[in-house]
């Protein structure tokens, strides 16, 4: 990791103007702002949640009932309960479910359409000029999983993105700055991500591997501890938020289940992404129990269809450590795979796509010069720690472009750096 940055930083104000007054990025914002409202309208469903969600919504239902936290009549902790709560709360408040799903999708767009200058600012940071900024920022802004595939369904992928961003660019100045930092700044970071975290627990990795990439470059670049210390406390902040929130979940689980958990999804998932018939991807009809895979699990699972929830959970996760001890060859393999469907064109729910192909070359491909050129600088490495947290949890489980949905905004943002890092070098090269 070098200690250089591409502008000092004594031209990085923590509390300055983001470029709201650049009249391109403005028209932009109205534009996509335009298009997403005209695509929600026509396309968007106001009446249904997604089917995980849906199904937490029935808990929620069934527990105002008085039949506890279950589904179809077994208690349930499959998914996160986060949601079960709002639900509950929702319900019991007599808000309908129509009007959470429409101020909800409003406040996605509106927070997506904050996102815009933050992202914009952020290459302006790492020295794009401002042409080639403004050309990133319509990609992002138009991305087909931000436009059409995610970010037009109901789904809390959709607003934790946006915030992902806008985080990520405060801790960017933090990083980069050496001048005070407001605890106000510090506690509205801290709380953005707690609530992400809570509504996807696939970004506490995310976050993780960003603050710990982020003190390392703090302390490497600046080269004192002092200038961690806002960073230390956001992420003290946000782990006590987190803690809090997540507290209900753990009581509940508990008093199910006789264990403290917060879902247990994983031990589910885990065995997908790690068997004799894993594919690298989710397997859609895992639930038929006519499905290959169906009957794969209860062929290597011997009683699996008298255990609880909580119990098949680990006995599955179970079997998936001893698959990947006894097969390290077949693993080897299988997380080639993954990695080569994890940059594959292709979008959630949908097919290939030309924008995400050119995308994911462009970013491929700066990765190979930073890698040639050995420019692997403190901010690079920012720039890819959500990747990282995104590849682990491919790893350890199955491809899900939901989960590189966290990573695609920083795809376009190293892309950016590196072409232009590039381009200049070359020129420099020439004149010389």
């Amino acid at each position: 990791m070098t200690r250089e940055w591409h502008r000092p930083y004594d031209e990085l104000d923590p509390g300055r103007p983001l470029p709201f007054r650049d009249r391109s990025v403005r028209l932009l914002m109205a534009s996509v702002l335009a298009i997403k409202l005209f695509l929600l309208f026509t396309e968007g469903r106001f009446d249904t949640l997604r089917p995980d969600e849906e199904r937490n919504y029935r808990i929620a239902q069934n527990f105002d009932a008085g039949l506890g936290y279950t589904i179809n009549g077994a208690p349930t902790a499959f998914h996160g309960s986060t949601t079960v709560f709002l639900y509950s709360t929702l319900i019991r408040a007599g808000v309908a479910k129509k009007t959470y799903i429409t101020i909800y999708q409003f406040l996605a767009v509106a927070v997506f359409i904050a996102s815009i200058p933050f992202l914009f600012d952020l290459l302006l940071q790492l020295a794009v000029p401002r042409g080639p900024a403004l050309v990133a920022t319509t990609v992002y802004a138009l991305y087909p999983s931000n436009l059409i595939h995610i970010g037009n369904l109901f789904n809390y992928e959709k607003l934790v993105l946006p915030m992902l961003v806008i985080v990520f660019h405060g801790l960017f100045v933090m990083v980069r700055s050496a001048g005070p930092w407001s605890l106000g700044r510090t506690v509205l970071i801290s709380t953005a991500i707690a609530v992400s975290c809570a509504l996807r627990y696939q970004l506490v990795p995310v976050y993780g591997v960003l603050f710990i990439t982020a003190i390392a470059a703090a302390r490497h670049v600046q080269g004192r501890w002092g200038v961690v210390r806002p960073l230390l406390v956001t992420a003290s902040i946000s782990t006590l938020l987190l803690g809090a929130i997540l507290v209900p979940s753990l009581v509940k689980n508990r008093a199910l289940f006789g264990h403290a958990f917060l879902a247990d999804q994983s031990g589910y998932e885990m065995m997908q992404g790690h068997n004799d018939l894993a594919r690298g991807s989710w397997w859609g009809d895992w639930q038929d129990p006519n499905s290959s895979y169906a009957r794969y699990s209860r062929e290597m699972v011997p009683g699996l269809d008298g255990m609880n929830e909580y119990e098949e959970g680990q006995a599955r996760r179970a079997f998936a450590w001893r698959w990947i001890r006894e097969n390290p060859g077949k693993e080897a393999r299988l997380a080639l795979r993954k990695l080569a469907l994890l940059f594959a064109p292709r979008n959630e729910g949908g097919g290939w796509n030309a924008v995400t192909a050119a995308v994911h070359g462009l970013f491929l491909t700066g990765l190979l010069l930073a890698a040639a050129r050995r420019r692997w600088s403190a901010e690079t490495w920012l720039l890819l720690s959500p990747l990282i947290a995104v590849v682990l949890l491919d790893q350890v489980y199955f491809v899900g472009y939901r989960w590189r949905y966290y990573a695609e905004p920083f795809f376009i943002l190293l892309a950016a750096q590196q072409w232009t890092l590039e381009l200049r070098a070359r020129r420099r090269s020439v004149t010389s």
